[in-house]
């Protein structure tokens, strides 16, 4: 008598790192992002997958630049950047698994200091 195991997705998701377990389902790896922002309208971002070798903080702060600092940090696909300059410099970050989340956290951060309707999106993405 042959004996058959089977195993189940979660199961197979505990044995397997999870990289390993997403690509093995034919999901995408999961990804790390970072935004970097100078609070004067200088700001970067950077979506990495788990195994690529880029160090997520340091590549946002590469793409933006001088004088900006880390903003947001996390395991998520998606990021969102809303800004206002009316009466001076107001802006909103968003990360997150959402693309509908990201935008609504985001336009949030902004509108806090902002006139009433004056942030507007500059980047909304999902990867």
């Amino acid at each position: 008598m042959r004996r058959i195991t089977m195993l189940t997705a979660a199961a197979l998701a505990a044995l397997l790192p999870a990289a390993a377990f997403a690509e093995f389902i034919g999901a995408p790896p999961p990804a790390q992002v970072a935004v970097a922002a100078d609070g004067q309208g200088r700001w970067g971002y950077t979506i990495t997958r788990v195994g690529q070798t880029v160090d997520p903080s340091a590549a946002a702060l590469r793409n933006c630049g001088p004088g900006c600092r880390i903003e947001a940090t996390g395991d998520a696909t998606c990021v969102a950047y809303f800004e206002s300059r009316a009466g001076g410099y107001w802006y909103g970050v968003g990360i997150n698994k959402s693309a509908q989340q990201v935008e609504k956290t985001a336009l949030h951060g902004c509108a806090l200091g902002a006139p009433a309707g004056t942030c507007r999106g500059l980047k909304s993405t999902c990867q």
